[in-house]
């Protein structure tokens, strides 16, 4: 039971906001200088294209994705 009640809390509620948590510092706290070096590496290409993509996501998807797993939670917690 404990355990049972452990796990609910930690992997449906807890990991989801903390992932949410990180992404929006990431999107919103760490400068885009920073970003950008640390995601493209100058001898590839494909990192200098996807990089446009990647921050995207991270701004926009991402978080939005999160947020209604994190709605559809309470709506099926509510339910039972």
């Amino acid at each position: 039971e404990l355990l049972e009640i452990t796990d609910e809390i930690l992997i449906s509620w807890l990991l989801p906001v903390v992932a949410l948590g990180t992404v929006l510092f990431l999107a919103r706290r760490v400068p885009d200088a920073a970003k950008k070096d640390e995601f493209i590496d100058q001898r590839s290409l494909v990192s200098m294209q996807m990089y446009p993509t990647w921050l995207m996501m991270v701004k926009y998807l991402v978080p939005t994705l999160i947020l209604m797993l994190l709605i559809l939670q309470v709506v099926i917690a509510l339910r039972n």
